[in-house]
């Protein structure tokens, strides 16, 4: 993930932490990258009200399989750091992800098979999920 770790708020990067090593078994060889933007990339990062959102940049749309597990990673993320074992996440928003393949992610209005994930939302859907990243 390209980021100044010195500049992230903690508990972002104790989530980015738990999220990477586990991302990046899932992807494996489709994982090209992946960039932070809302609130937390422009600085605006709000303790107990914002979420980290994060687009995964694949060398190729998900598959089913892969997007389930993804899904329940970003479960067990949030109940491992919105259930109550870390009080700095007083919001019900943690990780919002869309995992999105390579030409689409540059490209605002392109349509691609992406695999949209936030809380409560688990969608593959043809979108363009970044527009304007």
């Amino acid at each position: 993930m390209d980021h100044e770790s010195a500049r992230l708020p903690l508990e972002v990067e104790a989530v980015l932490d738990a999220w990477r090593p586990r991302i990046a078994a899932i992807l494996d060889s489709s994982l090209r990258g992946a960039r932070l933007f809302g609130s937390v990339a422009r600085g605006g990062f709000e303790r107990g009200w914002s979420d980290i959102d994060v687009c995964t940049v694949l060398a190729k749309p998900v598959t089913d399989a892969q997007a389930e597990s993804i899904g329940q990673l970003h479960d067990e993320l949030e109940a491992r750091f919105l259930g109550g074992s870390d009080p700095t996440w007083g919001n019900t928003q943690l990780l919002e992800g869309a995992y999105v393949p390579a030409d689409l992610a540059p490209t605002p209005g392109a349509e691609a098979r992406c695999l949209l994930v936030g809380t409560g939302r688990r969608a593959i859907e043809v979108c363009d999920p970044v527009p304007g990243l």
